[in-house]
């Protein structure tokens, strides 16, 4: 039985095994944290979508909850298509992107289908389940809207200032952060704009299993197994799981997306791609952007800088057309950033390809 087996994670329940500084879901680990962390770039947009959908869905759940027999069957088929629309639009966030919305969606069809309404008067046990399930998926936007909120000031203000990212140092920024008066009252204010409203003490269950050790396969051990009635809860405990093992949030420099940082150093830059040149990486952009404002004399830019500026006055006078103008302009780029990132080339290729020849040969071959 491998980690994450047989989770059965839906809209109404959430679960995570934990083993040292990693989470598992559905099989797959994850670095304590990552969730926290990714939820934070779920955009304005996306919230404002799902929550008013969740409003639209909490319309009709009262409405189909507490009418007749006969309003109820009027509301059926609206009710059914905004509750299916809403779960497979969140099927665009984390966590519901890295699992199947299919059994949600059947649930939510036999839930709401003509055969089952007589249970809600008739069955005591089978109406608690629908109002679990119902509000589970109404408020589940507000949760992801709600934690949002919080955090994103928590990591821009407070985290993004620390020396060291380490435990110590997170669990006192945690402090100061959450006993903060105005934090106090914005956090008093999710209870009355969501339905899903922020708490910093996570409420859960937990059992011990027993698993197979994923580094030495004939091997079993115990772990952790975590369950969670909302998914507030779930994102809390997967931030504070994370800052106790010295993992948290930073903003990307480069791209403006959130990303997990694991180790005691602060990363400008994430791993994702640079949306400044697809052909980089948020990291290597930085890196160059870097290099560039702290070494300006560098050799690498000292020669591009003399090979574009001869370039530009052959053209200014008349020595080359437009076109070869803008091609090798183009070249002199692709061969910088790639003596940048590679310094073999930068030693024993860069110069040869920047000489005014073989940039023009170059260029017009790409031309032809």
């Amino acid at each position: 039985m491998p980690l994450g087996f047989n989770q059965a994670n839906n809209i109404k329940n959430v679960t995570l095994d934990v083993r040292d500084d990693l989470v598992y879901y559905n099989e797959k680990s994850y670095p304590a944290g990552y969730f926290a962390a990714e939820v934070l770039n779920v955009s304005y947009e996306q919230q404002f979508l799902l929550t008013g959908e969740a409003n639209n869905v909490t319309t009709l759940y009262q409405t189909f909850l507490f009418g007749d027999e006969s309003l109820r069957k009027k509301t059926l088929p609206v009710f059914l298509d905004a509750a299916v629309t809403l779960r497979k639009h969140l099927s665009a966030v984390v966590p519901f992107n890295l699992t199947s919305d299919d059994l949600d969606v059947r649930m939510i069809n036999m839930l709401l289908s003509e055969d089952f309404l007589h249970y809600l008067d008739d069955n005591e046990e089978y109406l608690s389940f629908f109002c679990s399930f119902f509000n589970s998926l109404f408020r589940t936007p507000f949760a992801i809207s709600n934690f949002a909120l919080i955090i994103t000031e928590f990591t821009d203000k407070y985290l993004s200032a620390l020396k060291k990212r380490d435990e110590n140092h997170f669990v006192v920024a945690a402090h100061d952060f959450f006993n903060n008066e105005y934090v106090k009252m914005t956090i008093k204010d999710t209870e009355e704009i969501g339905a899903a409203p922020f708490t910093s003490s996570p409420a859960l269950r937990s059992a011990v299993i027993f698993a197979r050790n994923p580094k030495r396969d004939k091997e079993m051990m115990f772990v952790t197994r975590i369950f969670f009635d909302s998914y507030m809860d779930f994102f809390v405990y997967d931030l504070i799981n994370g800052l106790s093992h010295g993992h948290a949030p930073s903003k990307c420099q480069c791209c403006g997306r959130y990303f997990l940082t694991t180790t005691g150093h602060s990363p400008k830059y994430c791993n994702g791609m640079a949306p400044q040149n697809p052909t980089m990486t948020c990291r290597q952009y930085g890196a160059r952007q870097g290099q560039k404002e702290d070494n300006p004399n560098h050799p690498i830019y000292r020669l591009f800088s003399t090979r574009t500026n001869t370039i530009r006055k052959h053209a200014e006078r008349k020595k080359i057309d437009a076109e070869t103008r803008a091609a090798a302009l183009e070249l002199a780029r692709e061969y910088r950033d790639k003596a940048l990132m590679d310094r073999e080339y930068f030693l024993n290729g860069y110069a040869q390809d920047m000489e005014l020849e073989n940039i023009y040969a170059e260029a017009k071959k790409r031309l032809i």
